[in-house]
C-alpha cells in the first residue's frame, strides 16, 4: 500500500509548509508529492522530511516536476550546459513515465538548483549494454549519427535489473557551497527507490568533480574509471562511473539522518526564514 508522506505530517507542520509557499507561485507542496511505495518506508520518510527541511533552511523551496521541465530550463537559461539526452525529451523517447526532476527555487521563485532521475528495468541486459547501444540515453528515440558511448568499467556489467540514473545537478552561484549537493542527489535516488523499487543508482561524473570531493558529498563510494561519451553534449566526455546498490543507499541515508547538520549555511538568515524554522520545529519528532 502506498503511503503519502504528507499524511504523516501534523497540522502544525502543514501550516508551516503552507506559510512558506505564500510568497511564490502556487504549486503542490513538495511533501504532498512524495509517495512511498518501496523500500524501508519509515527510514525513507524520515530522510525526506529532514532533507526538505534542510533545503528550506538554505533558502530553497523544492518541487517535483516533469522531466521535460529540466530541458526547457537549460535551453532557456543554461544553453552551454545541456543535460544528457535521457533528461531532455526533445531528443529522447521513452515508453514509460519513470522520470522526474527536482527544482529548487529561491524566495523570488527563481530556479537556483536542479536534479533529475530516470528509472530503467533491464531483466536480461546491463548498464554497459544499454549505454553502448544508446538506449540508456535515447530510449526508442532516434540516435544522432555522431552519438557514441563506450564503457570499460567492470561494474557496468553487474548493474542490471531495476536501475536509476541520477544526474542533471546544477546550483546557481550564490547557492553553491551550502551543501545542496549533499541533499538533492540523495533525494533523487531515494524518491526513485520509493516510487519504483530500484536496485542500483548510477551516474557518470566528470573526474574534476571526483577530485574536488563533490562525488563524496553526493554519497557515492564506488567510483570507477572507464566511461567515454561522444556526440551528445558537445565535446567528448570522459567520466567516472559512480554507483551504489540499494543496501548502500539505505546505509548512506541512515548516516545522513544521524549526522547531517540541517542548520542553514548562511544563505537565508532573514526573519521570514527564521519564523518558518521555528514553526517547523514543532514537527521535529517526525524527522
Amino acid at each position: 500500500m502506498a503511503i503519502k508522506l504528507s499524511e504523516k505530517m501534523s497540522n502544525s507542520v502543514r501550516q508551516a509548509t503552507d506559510t512558506a509557499h505564500k510568497s511564490i507561485i502556487k504549486r503542490v507542496p513538495f511533501l504532498d508529492q512524495v509517495v512511498l511505495e518501496h523500500g524501508p518506508v519509515a527510514l525513507l520518510g524520515r530522510f525526506v522530511l529532514k532533507a526538505e527541511r534542510a533545503a528550506r533552511l538554505r533558502g530553497v523551496t523544492l518541487s517535483i516536476e516533469p522531466i521535460d521541465a529540466l530541458g526547457r530550463f537549460t535551453r532557456e537559461h543554461l544553453p552551454t550546459w545541456p543535460p544528457l539526452p535521457m533528461f531532455d525529451t526533445v531528443d529522447a523517447e521513452f515508453a514509460d513515465d519513470r522520470a522526474f526532476c527536482i527544482m529548487g527555487r529561491d524566495e523570488d521563485d527563481n530556479i537556483v538548483a536542479t536534479q533529475a532521475v530516470r528509472a530503467y528495468t533491464w531483466p536480461t541486459s546491463c548498464l554497459r549494454d544499454e549505454a553502448e547501444n544508446l538506449a540508456l540515453f535515447y530510449g526508442s528515440g532516434n540516435r544522432p549519427d555522431t552519438a557514441r558511448c563506450h564503457i570499460s568499467a567492470a561494474a557496468a556489467v553487474a548493474i542490471k535489473g531495476g536501475m536509476a540514473y541520477s544526474g542533471g545537478g546544477w546550483y546557481a552561484p550564490p547557492f553553491r557551497g551550502h551543501e545542496l549537493s549533499a541533499i538533492l542527489p540523495r533525494l533523487s535516488r531515494t524518491l526513485a527507490l520509493a516510487r519504483w523499487g530500484t536496485e542500483f543508482t548510477v551516474s557518470f561524473v566528470d573526474w574534476q568533480l571526483v577530485r574536488k570531493g563533490v562525488v563524496a558529498r553526493y554519497g557515492y563510494k564506488n567510483i570507477e574509471d572507464g566511461v567515454r561519451i561522444e556526440g551528445m553534449i558537445g565535446e567528448a566526455f570522459d567520466a567516472a562511473l559512480v554507483w551504489m546498490d540499494r543496501a548502500e543507499l539505505v546505509a548512506d541515508l541512515e548516516v545522513f539522518i544521524e549526522s547531517f547538520d540541517g542548520a542553514s549555511g548562511g544563505v537565508s538568515q532573514d526573519r521570514r526564514a527564521d519564523d518558518v524554522v521555528a514553526k517547523l520545529r514543532i514537527g521535529e519528532r517526525d524527522h
